[in-house]
């Protein structure tokens, strides 16, 4: 068994190896230069979507197929809209 996976590594390796364009190839270019200036609309959008993140992994949990009667049950928090 521990010969099969050592063989199937290998074997990623060697394809990855072989084949190094092509699983890093992106379209578009990198960017470049300084970064620029974040306005206050953007910082805002960030520190809610960073609030929403956080409530969404610490207070509301895992949510999947798997454990459908766990979600259902907990509250859904009120959705904030805003217009940037």
């Amino acid at each position: 068994r521990a010969t099969a996976r050592r063989c199937g590594g290998m074997a990623l390796v060697a394809l990855a190896a072989a084949f190094p364009g092509c699983s890093v190839l992106m379209p578009g270019d990198s960017f470049r230069g300084p970064l620029p200036i974040v306005s206050e609309a953007q910082r805002s959008v960030a520190e809610q979507l960073r609030a929403d993140v956080e409530t969404l992994a610490t207070r509301i949990g895992e949510r999947n197929a798997k454990h459908p009667a766990a979600y259902a049950q907990r509250p859904i928090p009120p959705a904030r809209y805003s217009e940037l």
